[in-house]
């Protein structure tokens, strides 16, 4: 991979039903450093991929796109 930005124009060049796998797995990896961030589980290597992960599966979490209740904000109302 000598490209991040030119291996993903290549991965969205595979067959749709492939892309639907791998974008699973995309998801797994997030999630997976997501609750590596919340946990402790990172360090200055990685810890800006681990943030931005545990930002970005809290909003899908908190909009109903991945089942997480772990990542869900708890909304109080009177």
């Amino acid at each position: 991979m000598y490209s991040a930005e030119a291996t993903g124009r290549e991965m969205a060049n595979a067959h749709r039903y492939l892309q639907q796998e791998m974008f699973k797995v995309c998801l797994a990896f997030v999630g997976q450093l997501a609750r590596n961030y919340q946990q402790g589980y990172y360090d200055e290597r990685n810890e800006w991929a681990s943030r931005l992960a545990a930002e970005a599966y809290e909003h899908l979490a908190n909009e109903g796109l991945v089942y997480a209740p772990e990542f869900k904000k708890v909304t109080i109302t009177f």
